[in-house]
């Protein structure tokens, strides 16, 4: 063996293990960045998860609490204005009652 093929021999494995190594880091890569991103994606759902159950029981503690005290004022509020509707027609009939 001569040094020209002794030199094409190093380029020729130099380029087969380049090859190699390429070719592990293209499938090897792909599968630890969405390893990472599943990862990630995994807990951000586990955040919005968390905020979501944080905003529907801050929402039925409002139901709740309009529920127990709001809507007990309503109901009185509503039938206070009943009780004056009552006494407009009723002063209402008697001025008809007067003019005719």
């Amino acid at each position: 063996m001569n040094i020209g093929e002794t030199v094409q021999l190093v380029i020729s494995g130099s380029t087969l293990i380049g090859i190699a190594i390429m070719v592990y880091k293209f499938s090897a890569d792909p599968d630890a960045k969405n390893k990472t991103s599943i990862e990630l994606m995994e807990q951000k759902c586990e955040f919005k998860s968390g905020a979501i159950q944080r905003e529907i029981g801050e929402i039925k503690d409002d139901l709740l609490l309009l529920k127990e005290n709001h809507i007990a004022h309503i109901e009185k509020d509503v039938a206070e204005l009943g009780r004056g509707m009552v006494k407009i027609l009723t002063v209402l009939e008697m001025k008809d009652k007067k003019q005719n």
